[in-house]
């Protein structure tokens, strides 16, 4: 079998139980390497890089668990797994409290081994995975945030403009006082507005340190707006937020909330490149218990070829788009038990709708 993890170390001071182990993981399909000591294991990952490591507790060298912390601490990337013919429940602790992610007990057959390995490859596949799509998530937030990097600009140059006239006034020797304290309290509104500016942009392209709480859509929706305002303008798109009233909130992780509509504003805006409306609207739905958040644009609308691949990974229409930033947000809503849904007609616009299960329906045992 091929697999993406596909080196591994066998340590064990049985040539029998080295030869018979190689055997099977090689027919396996991985690379292997046998020693039989302690020390022979940490030089030989000093010198490679191994996925995982098969490892006896008892080593006629040291301590097969002196070895484990060793390889915990300094080779992190390999998986060990524990190998004995005389467990006791206190090794055993202990091997799991120093990292090992496997534990098989001698003598044992093809199956039993065979069975742990694919279960530790699995899990290293789930992580890597996982790790990537974070890795992908943030690329997709820095390319929005890429996009917006003009109206940014614009939008703290006017504040810093004003701050240097301000500032300038306040150095003249023959202001009245009463015009320096309304300098002042002008100037300090500018500052709040840099910080204001600076705070929303940092909250989105940070990553997240903050788990799943109750959420305001209402809010994030108007957080998220106001973030993209200026290019909206620049855009001549008017805009305007319907919020239901008494809208429940919802179970969620807001800075992937604003994500997803921070890519449904900026692909609606790239949808009106010569103006036009842009309409969020939020609603509840008792009877099925879900929150609603509808965007709709007054553009170009998509062709049903498009419409059919428009949450594809890598699929885009733009020749700068990274074809993810839907792909993503697909995936974060159904991470929510939600569902993305788009509706489309050429020459009549888009309209993209995020259902959402409320904070109630979370209680629900």
């Amino acid at each position: 079998m091929n697999t993406h993890f596909n080196k591994a170390l066998i340590t064990d001071d049985d040539p029998f139980i080295l030869h018979v182990s190689q055997a099977i993981l090689t027919e396996y399909g991985l690379a292997v390497q046998t020693v039989s000591t302690g020390q022979a294991a940490l030089q030989a990952l000093a010198n490679d890089t191994y996925d995982l490591l098969l490892l006896d507790i008892g080593l006629p060298d040291m301590d097969g668990l002196a070895v484990l912390e060793q390889v915990t601490t300094h080779y992190t990337q390999v998986s060990p797994i524990m190998m004995t013919g005389y467990a006791t429940l206190d090794a055993t602790i202990r091997a799991q409290e120093l990292g090992a992610e496997g534990f098989i007990l001698k003598p044992f057959n093809d199956e039993k081994l065979v069975q742990i390995v694919r279960r530790i490859i699995e899990r290293r596949q789930l992580r890597a995975d996982y790790a990537r799509l974070q890795t992908l998530v943030q690329t997709e937030k820095l390319a929005a945030v890429g996009r917006l990097a003009a109206s940014l600009a614009h939008e703290i140059n006017n504040p810093l403009q004003a701050l240097r006239s301000g500032l300038r006034l306040l150095g003249r020797p023959d202001l009245e006082e009463d015009k320096r304290q309304h300098f002042l309290a002008a100037l300090g509104q500018e500052v709040e507005r840099l910080i204001t500016i600076t705070t929303q942009t940092l909250d989105f392209v940070r990553p997240n340190r903050v788990g799943v709480q109750a959420t305001d859509l209402n809010s994030l929706l108007q957080d998220t707006l106001t973030l993209v305002s200026k290019q909206l303008q620049q855009h001549k798109i008017e805009w305007q937020l319907n919020p239901a009233p008494s809208l429940p909130p919802v179970q969620v992780v807001p800075n992937q909330l604003k994500q997803v509509f921070l890519n449904l504003t900026l692909n609606a805006i790239d949808a009106m490149p010569t103006g036009g409306v842009l309409t969020v609207s939020t609603n509840y739905l008792p009877a099925a218990d879900q929150v609603t958040v509808s965007v709709q644009d007054t553009g170009g609308g998509m062709m049903p070829e498009v419409l059919n691949k428009v949450f594809e990974p890598f699929y885009s229409t733009k020749e700068s788009g990274t074809g993810l930033g839907l792909s993503i947000s697909y995936s974060i809503i159904e991470g929510y038990g939600g569902r993305i849904e788009v509706e489309s007609t050429p020459g009549a616009g888009s309209r993209f709708i995020v259902s959402l299960p409320s904070e109630s329906s979370h209680d629900v045992t």
